[in-house]
């Protein structure tokens, strides 16, 4: 299929709306399918390697991803720098000020905490014992309830 253009750069924001769009789903069908293993820190583990040994999405299945939910908004908007975290059926994402808790079945916000000083640092939570870790930009750590 071919599609007329009618705009300089139209073609380019397509592009990347389609592949945020790719991405998102992508995030999403991983982050579902973490949530019994946990993706506990940023970039998955403490070595930071970004891998998963899970093998349901493939170079044969890929194309076939679709988004499972968006979210409820998010104001302001998640740090893009920061990886989302799941754990316990929870995805915890910065938006400084904030934290956010959304459930990974329907993408409603599960709770969210205004940091009363200072704001969530670029890196993003850990989780570990039932609590959510929140490095601050003003070098205090923040240990929240799941």
């Amino acid at each position: 299929m071919r599609h007329n253009f009618t705009y300089p750069g139209q073609r380019r924001w397509v592009t990347r709306t389609l592949a945020a769009a790719a991405t998102l789903a992508g995030s999403i069908a991983l982050a579902a399918q973490l949530c019994a293993g946990g993706w506990s820190t940023v970039d998955g583990n403490v070595s930071n390697t970004r891998f998963s040994p899970l093998t349901q999405i493939n170079s044969q299945n890929v194309s076939q991803l679709g988004a499972a939910w968006v979210s409820d908004k998010i104001s302001p908007p998640p740090s893009s720098r920061a990886s989302a975290v799941v754990d316990d059926g929870l995805m915890f994402v910065t938006a400084p000020p904030n934290v956010y808790a959304l459930d990974i079945d329907t993408g409603h916000i599960a709770w969210r905490y205004r940091a009363p000083a200072g704001t969530p640092a670029r890196g993003g939570v850990a989780v570990g014992e039932g609590m959510v870790f929140v490095g601050m930009s003003n070098a205090t750590l923040l240990a929240l309830n799941e």
